[in-house]
């Protein structure tokens, strides 16, 4: 009898264990086909597997945060192209950048340095950065996103965009059709094509500023790193 209780209270501690080492986990899956060429004013679709995101996922076991972004191509090293994921609940965030083969990352509860030296793997097209976890925040209100392009001609505004979720494009819900295509081509639908299969981005030619947002955090913690 005495083994029996003690095996129920064995079991017991171990689910009460398991229970509270329980992850929480999302994904945001994103179309392929969906990078686009912007140049100038107009933007046209693009075959850019290297920047065409599948999916970004976030993951936190109560230790560690773990965010991860996975493309249909290769992860590149160029120094014209960027990878940035993002988790942000009121003070508590996690972010990371990667260009010219390094990647540069931060998590903070915003009431300490946070963790600047996250674990980070390459894997073909998937980009793995671990961080120490400062919790969810509230996560029904999160923002999670990710963003791939490439920025090769700054003074001409040539570049490629993909975001994840496709959503947060500036051009989402736009034409890229033919007279007032509904952004596949066959003119029937609400967006703004101008019939020669490219479209003008509603806000203008999209994510400059987040550029110089990226980059300066990009070389702060590079500074800051040195530092160390």
């Amino acid at each position: 009898m005495k083994l029996w209780k003690s095996s129920l209270l064995i079991i017991g501690i171990s689910v009460l264990a398991l229970s509270s080492m329980t992850a929480t986990a999302e994904t945001e899956s994103d179309p392929t086909g969906d990078v686009y060429h912007v140049l100038g004013t107009t933007y046209t679709p693009a075959d850019k597997p290297n920047l065409d995101i599948t999916e970004i996922t976030y993951n936190d076991d109560g230790a560690t945060f773990t965010l991860t972004m996975t493309v249909a191509g290769t992860i590149e090293n160029s120094e014209f192209s960027i990878y940035n994921v993002e988790y942000v609940s009121g003070l508590i965030s996690y972010h990371f950048v990667h260009m010219g083969g390094q990647t540069t990352g931060i998590g903070t509860n915003g009431e300490t340095a946070g963790d600047m030296s996250p674990i980070v793997s390459i894997s073909g097209g998937t980009i793995t950065v671990v961080f120490t976890s400062f919790g969810l925040g509230d996560s029904a209100n999160a923002v999670f996103q990710g963003l791939a392009y490439d920025m090769i001609y700054i003074d001409t505004g040539e570049s490629w965009w993909d975001y994840a979720p496709e959503s947060f494009a500036p051009w989402y819900g736009s034409g890229d059709g033919d007279g007032d295509g509904d952004g596949d081509g066959d003119g029937d639908g609400d967006g703004d094509g101008d019939g020669d299969g490219t479209t003008t981005p509603p806000s203008g030619t999209p994510g400059f500023e987040l550029i110089a947002f990226i980059g300066a955090i990009a070389v702060a913690l590079i500074i800051l790193r040195k530092r160390k």
